[in-house]
């Protein structure tokens, strides 16, 4: 178990060296190579009548609910005076799944409720965690979240852990989420909790400034004006509650989400522009460094993603990183021949040893 103060042994993790010159991967790289850790083929089987990226995505997160799942809902304080909604849906494991949705998701969304009750199927507690401002309700700070927010992460598998009976824990997040995720890994270093032993991302943007701007292709527009009507929404409701705490102004002139982050998530965050917000938060390098065994699955016909998501070479030099690429599948779609392709997949290999 862990010992210390926990706030403490998290901000320490922040003096460990960096990965490209950590003697953690200079012993790596001094052994002889190891396996090539790529899933291929990839054993995903698109339906016949949605194969096109488009349908895959659009049909998954428009036409898919999800099972019913009743949550028990936990509000947290964080250490800086804020708040996160934690859902859980339990058996009373010793294992523990914590979820993280996408960029604009909650734990309403589809795939947070098909990977709670498949996680409860095979005998593990499912967390399913709200980012900051998605639970339903506006949080009290005038920040949201952004990919390199790991502290919100350590609060939640802080008080996981605090319940004193959980002897495995695994992350999965989707999209932003798996960004988030790999984040806080590599942000944690040697002082990753020893209980967090796999972790797996899904359709995860590795490269933020190459998806922002593959976002804004015009075959790509419903996905940006749907991101854009939530992120600005979600400052409206925020401004109604904290009146002057946004200058909104130029809200109704953004055309793209480049430019939303740019006039607003970036500054919000402390950082100067979209630019140094990209550069600074993209999971690129925590993937390619990943500490423990890590599963990226991300279709190769993704409308949102570009060649930096796809780590082939990373994944050939780090055996902790998995890399499963299907020909196809979408943005968080892989509607399958076979029902329950995704889930069984994953949960089949938290499961393994």
């Amino acid at each position: 178990m862990l010992t210390g103060n926990p706030q403490q042994r998290y901000l320490n993790a922040g003096n460990c060296p960096d990965s490209t010159n950590s003697p953690f991967f200079a012993n790596i790289s001094a052994q002889p190579a190891p396996p090539m850790p790529i899933v291929s083929p990839s054993s995903f089987r698109p339906n016949l009548f949605i194969r096109n990226r488009h349908f895959q995505t659009l049909f998954a997160n428009s036409v898919q609910s999800g099972p019913k799942v009743t949550y028990r809902r936990q509000r947290i304080d964080t250490p800086d005076g804020d708040f996160l909604d934690l859902d859980w849906s339990e058996t009373s494991s010793d294992s523990l799944l914590i979820l993280g949705h996408g960029l604009i998701g909650s734990s309403t969304k589809w795939y947070m409720k098909m990977f709670s009750a498949a996680a409860n199927r095979s005998g593990l507690d499912a967390l399913a965690m709200n980012f900051r401002s998605c639970s339903g309700e506006p949080n009290r700070k005038k920040t949201f979240y952004h990919c390199a927010a790991t502290w919100d992460v350590n609060t939640v598998v802080e008080c996981a852990l605090s319940a004193g009976r959980y002897r495995r824990i695994f992350l999965l997040g989707f999209s932003f989420g798996g960004g988030l995720f790999a984040n806080y890994i590599e942000k944690c270093g040697m002082h990753l909790p020893s209980e967090l032993c796999k972790a797996a991302g899904i359709s995860v943007p590795l490269d933020l400034r190459e998806s922002a701007l593959l976002v804004h292709r015009i075959s790509n527009y419903p996905y940006e004006r749907r991101f854009l009507k939530k992120l600005q929404q979600k400052l409206l409701d925020k401004e109604f509650r904290m009146p002057g705490t946004f200058d909104l102004a130029k809200l109704d002139r953004i055309r793209s989400l480049v430019e939303f982050d740019n006039i607003y998530t970036a500054p919000i965050h402390g950082f100067s522009g979209s630019d140094e917000l990209y550069e600074k938060t993209s999971p690129k390098d925590a993937v390619a460094g990943i500490r423990i065994p890590f599963l990226l699955i991300n279709a190769k016909n993704d409308p949102i993603l570009g060649p930096e998501s796809y780590p082939e070479i990373a994944a050939v030099r780090n055996r902790n990183l998995f890399l499963e690429i299907p020909g196809s599948g979408g943005h968080l779609g892989f509607i399958s021949m076979r029902k329950g392709w995704l889930e069984n997949r994953v949960m089949n290999w938290f499961l393994s040893e």
